[in-house]
């Protein structure tokens, strides 16, 4: 678990906390997933690859889409329909310093917790990348 504290007063008397500014956490502001997707792309190639990067894999309502949708709810409208996008996308991505570090998303539980197991393999992508060469491999994908 990563916490990231957006205030540097957060900060005072814990030089072991890292400045908010070593995780920038661009702000798509997209309803659209196509859009959403290309904002995220466009972010990992021009990210600085010495400072942690948060991807937020999240779309964001505009006033007039929740006052339409005002009796619906945040999952049914914004996150479901970005589910397919979001699984694409991340098990397209390569971990490290040029590629993801973290990805935020809503509601990481719906589709028993299928956002977690595919970072966990991004992880694990990255682990078996460290030890290549070595005859034995016992990371195993989480399904």
């Amino acid at each position: 678990v990563i916490i990231i504290y957006r205030s540097n007063e957060a900060r005072y008397n814990h030089p072991d906390l890292w400045p908010s500014a070593n995780f920038p956490t661009p702000w798509p502001n997209t309803l659209s997933p196509e859009t959403l997707i290309d904002k995220l792309n466009e972010g990992l190639v021009t990210r600085n690859p010495t400072y942690g990067y948060v991807s937020q894999v999240i779309l964001t309502p505009t006033v007039w889409f929740v006052c339409r949708y005002l009796l619906g709810n945040l999952k049914s409208k914004c996150v479901l329909p970005l589910d397919k996008y979001k699984f694409n996308w991340i098990n397209l991505q390569k971990p490290g310093p040029s590629g993801v570090n973290i990805i935020i998303s809503d509601f990481v539980e719906l589709q028993e917790y299928q956002f977690c197991k595919d970072v966990i393999n991004l992880n694990l992508k990255l682990l078996k990348e460290s030890i290549i060469g070595n005859q034995t491999d016992s990371h195993n994908v989480i399904n």
